[in-house]
């Protein structure tokens, strides 16, 4: 080994080496050559020579140097490349990422722009002219294709087993322009040709049906439905027949307010109902209300058969997937089919019209007779005596459209980006269709995509929110292992940078070096960091691409290029100051001196007071102080005026990291603590007897030293924690949203707001009766139940509004009746009772809660329960209103019986501020009753109540509940029993203006909820859905799978998980350099101690024991620490999540 003085003298041989020579034989210093050379030229050439010339020295001494010091090298290298490729990698996958959100909306809804639909007036009536629109739009360059289609509810049979059939969605479309036009990019069926069809998997599997294989079906046409679906009147289906029929008959009353009825074409009564008689209508029973509107549905329907083609196993993005069974017939088909039967019938008019006749199941004479007489005198140029007839009318469906499709031609650009872009882009678009059409044109505009996209903007916010935290803790990290590794390379290197200051280097160029070093780790790790994120995202692009089936370029985007170069160059600079103040720091004789250690400093430092100034802690913290001033006084506020959500969640990103960080260095006055439990718990045998009071003496000794190290391990694995938290509770967030939503394993339900279009429950009850019957156990039912439709959706009432005794205020409510057993068929899980009445013995549902929807059907208890101290004969209910000038009178009713009467009922935990009531007061409701109505002109009944409040909730799965008291002014839900609802529903029939009207049996039911076993299997699911179906009469009417819809956000709940374990692995990656060079410097700085420890006796093994337990206990409290911060941490995001959610507290890791 080399002595001291070998090793200095070595040194400054080397360092020698670096400094270039003057003179002619070389005698002359370093100084002295500079100044003879500084005094014969020019100064402004002087300091430019000057300033190369130390460049050129500190460029060649660390290029020598890091060929001699290879590992720190790679370590500094490799940490910038790290941090660059993932940062690229990472920012190039999330501006990508809008083209997935963009999939996921229009798997959800369809690939559908905008959706045209007739607006009902006098003159255009309920349809579309295709043609028309197309060519109105032929010279908007912002349109890339328009296309017509015919969507409506229709039965499907298989002709070969009758008795298995469907009702399904039938969709006549123009495949190969819709094609053409970009509509199911994915679809991979090929244009139908003929009498064929593409149908649903789920619904071939049902009917029995194999595609492929030429199997004949037959598609039975509801006219009836038709007409309603084209006209989208809320009437109902019997209504609209006896309307009909009258306008058929000649006996319509004029207009009947009914635009579509209008505009129908008058007949002769005569042919009219010779007409609806040959079909098997009975006119006068239909008039007189005496009729059933299924068999009228039956009579007015016709079949077209078809063959199967394909199975469509997914809707690709062609249709919504909530449309279910879907069968896709090319729009040609029925095209060809209407313009052969108007040949035939106008080619020779007597004998083919006994033709049509046929067809249309027309057999009796005499009508016959009136209907070509009808068509003679109508239309003599085809039916007429003459022998010349005129070439028969092509009929052209396109005219006739039920809805027309356009497509916007910039989509793929303007539609990945942020909401604010997407919303003016679609203003912008549609300003330009409406400017083409004519301000005036009879169609109104969907733009269901861009709704569903505004949806699906928050899953993209969440995204860039993660990313902002990644790249915050990644920089930070990259920049604390670049600051250890050029501390390390400066404290080892003290004596080197004294030789090369006792050599004429002026301290600027001291700078200059450290910069070169760390420029050295930024130029190759830019560059090796974006060219391997480069080839990282093409693999990842191809996926994203294929997925999409979107044309993704392969190549790095701009923001992802700059955020690598920036932070590529600026983290190792920022990094640099402290090793350069700590360079500069040093004497000249604490530099040259071989035995000094930093870590034995002992620094006195006096000031005068006069000089003192502000110190950088207080500057510190005042500055903090007046940004966090400035963010939540004006920031915070903005973002919330104008909607900035990204704004919103960058600061509050911003917050939960210096949260963490905080809590971070807080921990640190634990660790010496942590550090001693730690030697407790690893130490054991012959070396805790002798080698733990060292262990415990050195890590007194090297706290300083050992500070920066567990702050940056206790950070990363709080981070990981963390992160791992978040990206679990964002994945379950959204499997919560979508079954609080939801409510149950299966939905049947009506979106319509009228009882006409109720589901129906008779035929669902048996058939489900009937199929847990045949299956038993394998039909995996555990149970099912109904609800009903808000009571104040009746026709019979107005409105229905929930107070206190007081009368004041009151709000709007909406009463919604179930049965008995709600809870057992659905989560009960997500109910989150508030307060419940303790009088009450509640049952208790499968998750434990109590079944508070159970006690609805006990007896409230009469008068006596509301009983009050003071007393004694209850306070009246309900007093005359007047409201303007109209007199509200009041249902006849005694306080009596209003009290014995009261309803059992569960509202909402919202309603106890604003309204002051509990489970223990009562609570009055009213019903507005229209008792009569002329027009518009309505006069209305009001009906006072008492309610009996059974609990107050603030989560009910099916139902929107919640405890904010601002959502209690929206028509906040109630629930009562079936039972009180048919009661309240008897009493508003009987003092309406429909109490001369049979009143039905059964409450409409809104609702089917059905829960299946935990592990029901896809076969089960898929034979309920298709069976329920059968029950479906409107396309109002739709069956939700709850599975399908958590299925769609496997996708991405499994990029979150990819992104947080690529995260944690570069995390980690990190933390393992940033610990080995600070343990390596640890070593290399206190090599004094080896020698030290070896004279008082220790072995070489002990030695190293001794440090490896230092180490470990740093470690060990570092990750107990860390685990509790970053616990810490997530406990808050959790229950920040939980005030959205109002569920109960859970934790994820």
């Amino acid at each position: 080994m080399f002595s001291p003085k070998r090793a200095k003298a070595v040194q400054e041989e080397e360092l020698k080496s670096l400094v270039p020579e003057d003179g002619e034989n070389g005698s002359e210093s370093y100084v002295e050559g500079s100044k003879r050379r500084s005094a014969a030229r020019d100064p402004a050439w002087d300091d430019k020579r000057s300033w190369t010339g130390n460049f050129m020295v500190a460029a060649r001494y660390v290029w020598k140097e890091n060929f001699r010091n290879k590992r720190n090298f790679f370590v500094g290298l490799t940490a910038v490349f790290l941090v660059v490729f993932s940062i690229a990698l990472l920012q190039n996958t999330v501006d990508a990422s809008p083209g997935l959100f963009l999939k996921l909306a229009e798997d959800t809804v369809g690939e559908l722009d905008m959706v045209m639909v007739p607006r009902k007036t006098l003159s255009s009536g309920y349809l579309i002219n295709s043609t028309d629109v197309s060519l109105r739009l032929s010279k908007e360059p912002s349109v890339s294709g328009v296309s017509p289609r015919w969507l409506f509810l229709t039965r499907m049979i298989n002709k070969q087993e009758p008795n298995r059939n469907s009702s399904t969605i039938v969709l006549f479309i123009d495949s190969q322009r819709e094609k053409d036009m970009g509509i199911g990019r994915g679809w991979p069926y090929p244009p139908l040709v003929g009498r064929s069809c593409h149908v649903s998997a789920a619904l071939l599997r049902q009917l029995g049906l194999k595609p492929k294989v030429g199997q004949p079906v037959r598609l039975q046409v509801d006219f009836l439905s038709l007409f309603l679906t084209a006209s989208g009147l809320q009437t109902s289906e019997a209504a609209f027949v006896q309307e009909l029929v009258a306008k058929l008959v000649g006996e319509s009353s004029g207009a009947s307010g009914n635009d579509l009825l209008d505009s129908i074409p008058s007949f002769d009564p005569i042919v009219g109902r010779s007409i609806l008689e040959a079909l098997g209508v009975n006119v006068d029973a239909v008039l007189a209300g005496n009729f059933d509107v299924e068999q009228i549905k039956r009579q007015l329907s016709v079949g077209l058969d078809l063959t199967v083609e394909d199975a469509i196993e997914d809707s690709a993005g062609k249709f919504p997937k909530a449309l279910g069974n879907v069968v896709i017939v090319e729009r040609q088909l029925v095209t060809d089919l209407v313009n052969e039967f108007i040949a035939n019938i106008t080619s020779n008019a007597p004998e083919n019209v006994d033709e049509a006749f046929k067809i249309l199941g027309v057999s009796d004479p005499i009508t016959r007779r009136l209907v070509l007489s009808y068509l003679k005198a109508n239309f003599p140029a085809y039916f007429g005596d003459g022998t010349t007839r005129p070439n028969p009318p092509k009929f052209e469906l396109d005219h006739y459209a039920l809805n027309v499709v356009a497509m916007y031609a910039n989509r793929f650009v303007d539609y990945l980006k942020d909401k604010t872009q997407i919303d003016a882009a679609t203003l912008k678009w549609s300003n330009k269709i409406a400017e083409a059409l004519g301000i005036d044109y009879p169609v109104s505009f969907q733009t269901t995509l861009i709704d569903t996209l505004a949806l699906v903007y928050y899953l993209r916010l969440l995204l860039d929110q993660i990313l902002l935290v990644v790249q915050v803790f990644l920089v930070g990290l990259g920049m604390f292992l670049i600051y250890a590794l050029l501390l390390s390379d400066v404290e080892s290197k003290v004596y080197e940078s004294g030789m090369l200051r006792a050599l004429g280097m002026e301290q600027y160029t001291l700078i200059m070096l450290l910069a070169i070093q760390s420029v050295l780790f930024s130029v190759p790790g830019v560059l090796l960091g974006l060219f391997a994120a480069f080839l990282a995202f093409i693999p990842i692009g191809s996926a994203l691409s294929g997925f999409t089936r979107i044309a993704l370029p392969m190549m790095l985007t701009p923001g992802a290029i700059s955020m690598g170069v920036i932070v590529g160059f600026v983290m190792p600079l920022v990094s640099l100051i402290s090793p350069v103040q700590r360079a500069l720091s040093k004497t000249l004789r604490d530099a040259l001196d071989v035995y000094h250690n930093a870590v034995n400093d002992v620094t006195v430092t006096i000031t005068k007071l006069e000089n003192l100034g502000i110190s950088a802690l207080q500057a510190t913290i005042s500055i903090l102080m007046v940004v966090f001033g400035f963010v939540i006084y004006f920031l915070v506020p903005m973002s919330f005026i104008f909607l900035n959500l990204a704004l919103f969640f960058n600061i509050f990103v911003t917050i939960l990291l210096g949260m963490l960080l905080g809590l971070s260095l807080l921990a640190m006055m634990l660790h010496p603590i942590s550090q001693r439990f730690s030697v407790e718990a690893i130490m054991w045998g012959s070396d805790r007897r002798v080698l733990k009071g060292l262990v415990l003496k050195n890590l007194v000794g090297h706290a300083s030293r050992n500070t920066k190290t567990a702050v940056l391990f206790t950070t990363c694995i709080a981070f990981i924690i963390f992160a791992g938290s978040v990206f679990t509770l964002k994945s379950k967030s959204l499997v919560d949203n979508v079954k609080t939503g939801v409510g149950t394993d299966i939905l049947v339900a009506s979106f319509s707001s009228s009882p006409d279009f109720a589901i129906d429950e008779s035929g669902m009850r048996g058939w489900l009766e009937e199929y847990k019957r045949s299956k038993g156990a394998e039909a995996g039912i555990l149970a099912y139940s109904f609800a009903a439709f808000s009571i104040n959706d009746l026709d019979e009432l107005s409105w229905t509004t929930i107070t206190n005794l007081a009368e004041y205020p009151s709000f709007g409510c909406l009463i919604y009746g179930v049965e008995e057993n709600y809870l057992d068929a659905t989560y009960d899980q997500y109910l989150v009772v508030q307060e419940s009445d303790s009088s009450v013995t509640y049952s208790s549902t499968r998750s434990g809660r109590k079944d508070v929807v159970r006690s609805l059907f006990s007896a409230p208890g009469g008068k006596e329960i509301w009983e009050l101290e003071d007393i004694k004969i209850p306070p009246e209910i309900g007093t005359m209103k007047y409201i303007g000038n109209v007199d509200w009178r009041m249902v006849p009713r005694t306080n009596l019986a209003t009290y014995n009467e009261s309803v059992t009922m569960i509202f909402s935990e919202a309603l106890r501020t604003t309204l002051s009531v509990n489970t223990k007061t009562p609570i009055q409701f009213t019903m507005r009753i229209i008792s009569a109505k002329e027009g518009r002109h309505q006069e209305q009944t009001v009906s006072y109540h008492l309610g009996h409040p059974r609990a107050m909730v603030s989560k009910m799965p099916g139902f929107f509940f919640s405890s904010y008291s601002q959502t209690s002014q929206a028509n906040s839900v109630v629930v009562i029993s079936m039972d009180s609802y048919y009661k309240l529903l008897k009493l508003a029939h009987e003092n309406s203006y429909l109490r001369k009207e049979r009143m039905p049996s059964t409450p409409p039911k809104r609702a089917l909820f059905i829960r299946l076993v935990d592990d029901a299997s896809f076969e089960q699911r898929d034979a309920i859905v298709n069976g329920l179906r059968n029950f479906i009469k409107s396309d109002r009417i739709q069956v939700t799978d709850t599975a399908d819809i958590v299925h769609a956000t496997d996708v991405a709940v499994l990029i979150l998980n990819l992104f947080f374990n690529i995260v944690a692995v570069i995390v980690l990656v990190l933390c393992f350099f940033t610990l080995l060079v600070s343990f390596t410097s640890n070593v290399n700085e206190n090599a004094w101690e080896f020698g030290v420890l070896r004279s008082l006796g220790l072995s070489g093994a002990q030695t190293i024991r001794v440090y490896i337990y230092e180490a470990m206990a740093v470690i060990i409290a570092s990750v107990v620490l860390g685990f509790i911060v970053g616990s810490a941490v997530a406990i808050t995001l959790t229950l920040q999540a939980d005030l959205f959610s109002e569920l109960p507290f859970q934790m994820h890791f």
